[in-house]
């Protein structure tokens, strides 16, 4: 899940650029991206793979995506896809998105620094991907693929931060993209990132490029900051970092700019966090309602319905932001 920061880019968010991007969705990200919303609503919806059918059942509207996640201590875990369990076998129709983990926690940047990202990018991980690529293919299953995600956070083993490190990740993500391109039939690639990161430069920097991106988005969680009330939302809503996005209008420009459609593969109330909303009505309100208004943009949705590292994330343990959610649910997200 994501802990709450963010990262950068030109300053995109209306004007010219805006408007060659609603030009470019047709032939791109609509193309790339035609996901059934067994929901009913008007943008794909969906919930972290936890408590799945309790939460559909609970919000009274089927699941259109389903957030899953895996092992990866080692790179036996990864080329087996140990840990996804259940959500690879079922027959449930929604699609599902993967958690794809570049590296595994026993050779990964965080310990073996730049030259674990210079192997990276020579291709020395190939075969354990391609292995990868094979375990999921032959589940059959129609996949988005969230490829390292959050990765400009200082918190995930794969954070890649330093403009000086970009041409190699750049590299690494786009060797991953073609290993599971030829191998998973249909498959789409979600750019994950978290609000606002800590990168020290903007996310042109470090953007794979649109030839290997299906989707662009970011993980947001109600703290850091918080979002209680509508002039805080306001606030945050156009609000840039590094010269690029960290509001989640400023988001929907630049994924727009680039031709795609944006996602939030993970988003929540929070407790048990400091800076955090708690169980805040509000907050689920501003993100429904964006959805609603945005749905033509929207490539897809999750709430991360379960409790994690000592936060509360879960409707059913929130009960103001539950009756918010359910309520909008029930009428379309007016």
């Amino acid at each position: 899940m994501a802990t709450a920061l963010n990262l950068s880019r030109r300053e995109v968010l209306h004007g010219a650029a805006a408007t060659l991007a609603v030009t470019q969705l047709s032939t791109t990200a609509e193309a790339a991206t035609p996901l059934t919303k067994y929901s009913g609503l008007s943008w794909p919806s969906g919930a972290s793979d936890y408590v799945t059918p309790s939460l559909a059942a609970y919000r009274g509207r089927p699941l259109d995506v389903r957030i899953v996640f895996g092992k990866r201590n080692t790179w036996q875990e990864i080329r087996t896809a140990a840990g996804y369990g259940n959500p690879l076998r079922s027959t449930s129709p929604e699609r599902l998105v993967a958690a794809y983990y570049p590296f595994p926690t026993e050779q990964s940047p965080k310990t073996g620094g730049v030259a674990v990202w210079q192997a990276a990018a020579r291709g020395e991980f190939d075969h354990h991907h391609t292995a990868a690529a094979l375990t999921f293919a032959s589940f059959g299953k129609r996949l988005i693929f969230r490829i390292g995600h959050e990765w400009n956070s200082a918190h995930i083993p794969w954070s890649c931060l330093d403009v000086a490190l970009a041409p190699y990740y750049k590299d690494y993500f786009r060797r991953i993209v073609d290993i599971l391109r030829a191998n998973i039939p249909g498959v789409l690639i979600d750019w994950n990132a978290v609000k606002r990161g800590q990168t020290n430069a903007g996310i042109p920097n470090f953007y794979p490029g649109s030839s290997y991106v299906d989707y662009i988005g970011c993980d947001r969680y109600d703290f850091f900051p918080a979002l209680s009330t509508n002039e805080a939302w306001a606030a945050d809503y156009n609000s840039t970092y590094l010269g690029g996005p960290a509001g989640i209008n400023s988001w929907l420009a630049y994924a727009k700019s680039e031709g795609k459609k944006f996602s939030v593969a993970e988003w929540a109330v929070v407790t048990g966090s400091p800076d955090s909303g708690g169980d805040n009505a509000p907050y689920i309100e501003n993100m429904l309602k964006f959805f609603r208004a945005n749905g033509g943009w929207i490539g897809f949705e999750s709430y991360f319905n379960n409790n994690n590292g000592g936060w509360t994330h879960r409707l059913q343990d929130n009960p103001r932001a539950a009756a918010a959610y359910r309520r909008l649910m029930a009428s379309g997200g007016v």
